[in-house]
């Protein structure tokens, strides 16, 4: 057997060789320092998706009026029917009041102003108890639900539609 040496090895001349690559100290600390700067890359990524988040979040809490749904209890137009609306209101320390006021095509207005159980500067209850209105002739209504803030500042408004059956519904 011929020994090997790498040191006094001579490439032309003929024996064995040896085709590994040699050991280096420092490539394996180039590989984790590589691995260190891409999990950090990675972290830093993450974070500012994360805040980025946040920030939106933080921006759509400014919504007062999480949901505003408005039901008849029949849609037709030769009796009268009863209209349910269901609201919930942002629990914030600014909104004080909501009004909810309705038109119709067949003559019938109104509305309803209620205060929201809270001290000013503190957060006040999510609101989700129904208001009905009772023995509405058919037709067609336009409700519009307001928030209101300190000195009556409207904070948000949404409005939602009831159309009667038969009324160029489409199908």
């Amino acid at each position: 057997m011929i020994p090997y040496n790498r040191e006094y090895h001579e490439p032309d001349v003929a024996g064995l060789r040896d085709y590994r690559s040699p050991v280096n100290p420092q490539a394996s600390t180039s590989a984790f320092l590589r691995a260190l700067v891409w999990l950090t890359l990675f972290a830093l990524i993450f974070l500012l998706g994360f805040a980025s988040g946040t920030v939106y979040a933080a921006e759509r809490s400014a919504h007062c009026i999480r949901s505003f749904e408005v039901r008849p209890t029949t849609m037709y137009r030769l009796r009268d029917y009863d209209i349910e609306a269901r609201i919930r209101i942002e629990p914030h320390a600014d909104h004080r009041a909501f009004a909810l006021s309705f038109t119709s095509d067949v003559g019938p207005e109104g509305g309803s102003l209620r205060e929201l159980n809270n001290v000013a500067g503190e957060i006040s209850p999510i609101t989700q108890d129904p208001i009905w209105f009772k023995d509405k002739p058919g037709g067609n209504y336009v409700f519009t639900l307001s928030v209101l803030g300190a000195g009556g500042k409207v904070l948000e408004q949404q409005t939602a539609v009831i159309k009667a059956a038969g009324d160029g519904d489409d199908r």
